[in-house]
């Protein structure tokens, strides 16, 4: 079950940040441009700017699930859960 939280927060954590940097819809990206560069290069600027507030919230969630099950983890491993 450890193993399943921190899978699942990694998940979490790098769908937040593909969406903050690939997340452009393709349809209004300009021609001869991709997604990426279209994207970066139209929210410059401070990096977390870059993140709407639910996808920070995504990653914060993500790294409690990834602290969480390895010390889930590591707690069932000493037989102490």
């Amino acid at each position: 079950m450890a193993l399943v939280a921190m899978i699942v927060g990694f998940l979490v954590i790098a769908a937040c940040i593909w969406f903050a940097f690939m997340g452009a819809p393709t349809w209004r990206v300009p021609e001869g441009e991709t997604p990426f560069t279209y994207y970066f290069r139209r929210r410059s600027g401070h990096p977390l700017k870059r993140f709407s507030p639910l996808q920070l919230f995504g990653i914060t969630f993500g790294i409690f699930l990834l602290i969480g099950g390895a010390v889930a983890g590591a707690l069932g491993e000493a037989g102490l859960w």
